[in-house]
């Protein structure tokens, strides 16, 4: 800007556009860089959350395995069985045929749903399904053709409902 005395003034009004567009650029790598240090810490809360989340279900599942334990650890005296875990789980149609079993005649694959599930999967799945896996104490399911319509009847038309229960032995002495 030292020549601006002796410039024209169509000259000094181009010397001063051309420094408020340098200016403009310098504030605009700023909010970049801002913008990358923002998004850098998000993508770092983020995945520390997903972390947070994948902690607090591995507990939820140690603390249901450990309760499942206490529900079979008891003896009984007279030599009636132990009461096991049972119950209905429903879920999507997806996750269940990773579970699936051999169809049986007692157990036969109906609705589009596996007629058993086995105790683990024989596939992967997406972590996002993580909330709604068949529980973790469950050694057989057959499917429940009622429970299955009824929940289908509520606008879940992917679902497969399951009466499961758990093996109980009688604890070794």
């Amino acid at each position: 800007m030292i020549g601006l005395a002796c410039a024209s003034p169509e000259s000094q009004a181009a010397e001063r556009r051309l420094e408020q567009a340098k200016q403009r650029e310098q504030a605009a790598r700023a909010a970049e860089q801002a913008g990358l240090a923002i998004r850098a810490q998000d993508e770092a809360a983020a995945k520390a959350a997903l972390e947070f989340e994948r902690e607090r279900l591995r507990a939820m599942q140690d603390e249901v395995d450990e309760l499942a334990g206490e529900l079979v650890a008891g003896d009984r005296d007279d030599g009636a069985p132990l009461r096991c875990p049972s119950g209905e789980w429903c879920g999507m149609k997806a996750i269940a045929e990773r579970y699936s079993g051999e169809p049986s005649s007692d157990h036969p694959d109906a609705l589009g749903c596996p007629g058993t599930l086995l105790d683990r999967p024989r596939s992967e799945g997406s972590r996002m399904e993580l909330a709604n896996l068949p529980p973790a104490s469950m050694a057989y399911a057959t499917l429940d053709p009622e429970a299955t319509e009824a929940k289908r009847d509520q606008g879940w038309s992917e679902s497969c409902c399951y009466a499961w229960g758990s093996l109980c032995d009688r604890p070794t002495q």
